[in-house]
């Protein structure tokens, strides 16, 4: 099977890594990013020549990322972003971002285990590619074929990037419980207790609550949930420090998730425990312990 040719945005930690594995795997890549040096001069020679072209840009740039290289992206092109967050503004997680500016079903969203740290010593990753379309949620999960990348298929893109997001939201919370040196039975009892706490969360974000048994919830979870690499786990580390200027996409994305579930988040404990700290500043010790 001839190998498609990825275009990559953005050249931080999962992008190199990603574009090690495609190559490593026989693919053709071409990465751009503004800011970062060893990439092609425009975006233009990238996307133009791409068959597929992947976002790893953070979920805070990902709608400046589009626009620099929308207009350059080919109508066949198959469009895919791993970016887990919500848009301040407008509520938006990625890939519905993504498709402000593409039709629906040239879009993907990629989730799973795939921590970057990971990814670059040559470690397996999971993956799910979630579209609307069949046909581009296969060519896109071609990409990692031969591979140390396990990849399937899905058709809940909406609630694979939610999933995303809320993983993100609860590592803070085991990072913290990591921090004030609470012990794995603290983490385990949290772990469990959060993950209940997201399958009730689902249904309020209108999204499958199945979605978050596979890769893009449970396995994502668990691996960053147990990573000492996870910045949202490091994060959370930080903030039983008493440090408030850690960043994270989780930290980031708070705010505007609480937006879509309004008061409704004090039903849940572990999220208002969350809230609690990166939002009102409370000592993680007070309200953890």
């Amino acid at each position: 099977m001839t190998k498609k040719k990825v275009g990559i945005i953005g050249a931080g930690r999962l992008g190199k890594s990603v574009e090690a594995i495609i190559r490593k795997a026989g693919g053709e890549t071409r990465s751009w990013d503004k800011f970062a040096e060893g990439t092609a001069k425009t975006a233009k020679e990238v996307t133009e020549w791409a068959d597929i072209v992947l976002f790893c840009v953070p979920s805070w740039n990902m709608r400046d990322a589009i626009t620099e290289v929308c207009t350059f992206i080919p109508k066949k092109t198959a469009i895919a972003t791993f970016s887990k967050g919500i848009e301040a503004g407008t509520g938006k997680d990625c890939h519905s971002v993504l498709c402000d500016y593409f039709d629906s079903k040239r879009v993907a969203f990629i989730a799973g285990p795939m921590l970057a740290k990971e990814l670059a010593e040559g470690r397996q990753g999971h993956v799910v590619v979630s579209s609307r379309s069949k046909k581009t949620a296969g060519g896109i999960s071609g990409i990692f074929a031969d591979s140390h990348i396990k990849a399937e298929t899905g058709d809940d893109p909406r609630g694979a990037a939610l999933a995303g997001v809320l993983k993100n939201i609860y590592t803070i919370g085991m990072g913290i419980i990591d921090g004030l040196g609470l012990g794995v039975n603290a983490q385990g009892k949290y772990f469990a207790d959060a993950f209940g706490e997201m399958r009730g969360l689902m249904p309020l974000l209108g999204e499958k609550e199945k979605t978050l048994f596979g890769p893009a919830g449970l396995a994502d979870f668990a691996a960053t949930a147990w990573s000492s690499s996870s910045v949202n786990k490091q994060a959370g580390e930080g903030l039983a420090r008493g440090d408030w200027n850690v960043q994270s996409e989780g930290i980031a994305t708070l705010p505007e998730f609480l937006k879509l579930v309004g008061k409704k988040y004090k039903k849940f404990p572990l999220l208002a425990k969350v809230v609690s700290v990166v939002i009102d500043k409370k000592p993680a010790s007070v309200v953890f312990v």
